[in-house]
């Protein structure tokens, strides 16, 4: 079967060789890409929140109650905490629009990056990360829905055909 015989897949201008637009599946998990950095801002949000809030306070006086502690762990600890969320939140969205940007010019890097980044986060579904959220399963979904369009049949033959292209071939 020819690439031109693929579902989704665009035909390139010249007799029937692939065309370098990304197909419809590319640019689906380009978009559900950035919907799951979208939901990492959503979630640092929700986490500051948290932070800032009395309930945070409570339970950090409540956890270091009876130990000799200075005055002003609790900020310290807030700091700390708020400091880590946006580092994590940085990266992650970093990592979401760079895999997104490169993916959709079929940059097959990104797309192994991306897997690489999905199986971690199957990882974290199977127990490894306490912290889970709904808000950060429908992140890991999306992500993971984003790679699965990125390894269907008209994204590799775009995928291929982008490094031809690249090599001059």
């Amino acid at each position: 079967m020819s690439s031109g015989n693929i579902p989704g897949y665009t035909p390139g201008p010249r007799d029937g060789q692939p065309s370098l637009v990304p197909p419809t599946p590319v640019r689906v998990a380009f978009w559900l890409f950035l919907a799951a950095a979208a939901l990492q801002l959503v979630a640092l949000g929700l986490g500051l929140a948290f932070i800032a809030s009395p309930a945070y306070s409570a339970e950090i006086a409540k956890q270091l109650e009876g130990q000799d502690v200075p005055a002003g762990v609790v900020q310290s600890a807030r700091n700390i905490t708020i400091g880590v969320l946006i580092a994590i939140a940085a990266v992650a969205i970093g990592v979401y629009l760079l895999v997104a940007f490169y993916s959709r010019r079929g940059r097959n890097w990104a797309r192994l990056t991306a897997a690489v980044f999905a199986a971690l986060s199957l990882l974290s579904l199977a127990g490894f990360n306490a912290g889970s959220t709904s808000i950060t399963y429908l992140q890991i979904a999306l992500g993971i829905a984003a790679v699965l369009a990125l390894y269907l049949r008209p994204s590799s033959a775009y995928f291929r055909a982008r490094k031809k292209s690249a090599l001059g071939l």
